[in-house]
C-alpha cells in the first residue's frame, strides 16, 4: 500500500521542474538553436537545465568532434558552446538530461562507450574537468542507462539501466554511485511480475525510498509503477493493463496532494497512451486518454506542474496530420487538454522531449529531429 502523504521528493536539478504560476496568453513557439549535426552536436533527447542567468544546458546523442554526442551550453543570445565531446572511451550516445549540484557540477549518463561499451556515469565539474564515475560492464551491474540521475543530500547518485543485470541478460537494475565512488546494485529486475526495463527517471523520498516505472513486466507484461525501499525491498504499486495505458517510458512526478502523476506511452482507451494518477491509497485513474491526431499521441517524457496545478508535457507523435511531429500540451487536474504547439517537422523540429519552465512561465525543450539540418532544435514556447 502507498503511504506517500506529503513527503519531500528529490531528483530534479537546477530548474528541471518548477512550481510556478503561468499566464493564459496564446502560445508562441520560438526556435532558440538549430543543431547542424556536426561538431555542435545533433539529436538532443534529454530534458534541459536552466541556470539563474538564463543559460540552457543539455546533451546530444550524436555529433560532436567524434560523433559520439556532446554536453552543450546555450546562452541567452543563442550562442552554443560544446562543453564535452564524448570520445567513446569516456562514454557515447547520451539519451538523458543532466542534474546539477549546488556548486554547478553536472551529472549524467551515456548509453554507450566506456571500457565495455555498455555506458557510463559521468560528472562535468564547473571548472570544466571531466570525470567518469562508473563504466558499466554489461554484467551484474547492468548496461545501457537511458535516464537522468537522482542525487541525495550526501552526494550519492541513483539511477537505472534499461537492460542487463544478473547474468548480463537481465531486465535492468537500480544502482547507486556513492559520493566515495563505490558502485552498488540496489535491485535487479527479473522482467516478470516485478517489472522490467526501467527507462524513466527515479524519484527519491525523504526516507530514502525510490519510486519509478518499468516498460515491461508486471501482472500483464505491460509495465509497472514500483517502489524500492531503502533496505532493498521492491514492491509493485501498479501493473498496467491495455485499457488504461501501457509501457511507460517516463518517470513520475508528485503533485501537491502526494499523488504520483505519469504517462503511459501506448494503449489506453484510444490506443494513443494516457496521463495517469496513482493516489497514496493505491487508487489508479486516467486523467487524460491521448486522442491522437491534432491532440497528440504517445507521451514519452516527464511532466511538470505549475503552482495552479496544471501539467505540461509533450507527445512524440500526433499533431499536424501531414507531419505526425508531436505536440506541447497543457492539462488541467480535471483532465482538460490544450495544445500549445504542434510541430511542423520543418524549422521548428519534430519528435519533442520533456519541457522545463522559467519564472515567467515560459517552456523550454528540445526535438531530436527536424530543424533546418534535420538534427533537432532547442525551442521556447511562451504560453
Amino acid at each position: 500500500m502507498l503511504a506517500l502523504g506529503m513527503r519531500a521528493f528529490a531528483g530534479f536539478g537546477l530548474i528541471a521542474v518548477s512550481w510556478l504560476a503561468v499566464g493564459g496568453a496564446a502560445a508562441k513557439d520560438t526556435i532558440l538553436y538549430t543543431f547542424k549535426g556536426g561538431k555542435d552536436g545533433g539529436q538532443p533527447y534529454g530534458n534541459l537545465l536552466r541556470d539563474a542567468n538564463g543559460n540552457l544546458f543539455g546533451t546530444t546523442y550524436s555529433g560532436g568532434r567524434y560523433n559520439f554526442g556532446t554536453v552543450y551550453k546555450l546562452a541567452p543570445d543563442g550562442t552554443e558552446t560544446v562543453l564535452w565531446h564524448f570520445g567513446l572511451s569516456d562514454g557515447a550516445y547520451p539519451r538523458a538530461g543532466m542534474i546539477a549540484d549546488a556548486q554547478g557540477d553536472f551529472y549524467g549518463t551515456t548509453t554507450g562507450g566506456g571500457a565495455d561499451f555498455d555506458g557510463t556515469v559521468f560528472e562535468l565539474k564547473s571548472n570544466g574537468h571531466r570525470v567518469v564515475l562508473w563504466q558499466f560492464t554489461g554484467g551484474t551491474d547492468g548496461r545501457v542507462p537511458e535516464t537522468a540521475l537522482v542525487r541525495d543530500d550526501q552526494g550519492n547518485l541513483y539511477g537505472t539501466t534499461s537492460t542487463g543485470g544478473g547474468d548480463g541478460n537481465g531486465s535492468g537494475v537500480v544502482f547507486e554511485v556513492a559520493s566515495s565512488g563505490q558502485f552498488s546494485v540496489l535491485y535487479t529486475f527479473t522482467g516478470g511480475a516485478d517489472g522490467g526495463n526501467p527507462y524513466g527517471r527515479l524519484l527519491r523520498d525523504s526516507n530514502g525510498n525510490l519510486f519509478g516505472t518499468t516498460f515491461t513486466g508486471g501482472a500483464n507484461g505491460l509495465g509497472t509503477v514500483f517502489e524500492l525501499t531503502s533496505d532493498g525491498q521492491e514492491s509493485v504499486l501498479h501493473s498496467f493493463d491495455a485499457s488504461e495505458g501501457a509501457q511507460p517510458l517516463a518517470g513520475l512526478i508528485v503533485d501537491g496532494k502526494g499523488n504520483f502523476i505519469g504517462s503511459a506511452s501506448t494503449d489506453g482507451a484510444t490506443g494513443h497512451g494516457s496521463i495517469f494518477k496513482l493516489a497514496p491509497s493505491g487508487d489508479f485513474s486516467v486523467l487524460w486518454a491521448c486522442q491522437g491526431g491534432l491532440g497528440g499521441s504517445s507521451p514519452t517524457s516527464d511532466l511538470i506542474q505549475d503552482a495552479s496545478g496544471k501539467f505540461y508535457g509533450t507527445t512524440r507523435l500526433g499533431g499536424k496530420p501531414d507531419v505526425n511531429g508531436g505536440v506541447v500540451f497543457k492539462l488541467t487536474p480535471s483532465g482538460k487538454q490544450t495544445v500549445l504547439h504542434r510541430f511542423g517537422g520543418g524549422k521548428d523540429g519534430m519528435s519533442p522531449h520533456g519541457v522545463i519552465m522559467d519564472d515567467a512561465g515560459n517552456l523550454y525543450g528540445v526535438t531530436d529531429a527536424g530543424g533546418k539540418f534535420g538534427a533537432g532544435v532547442v525551442y521556447e514556447v511562451t504560453p
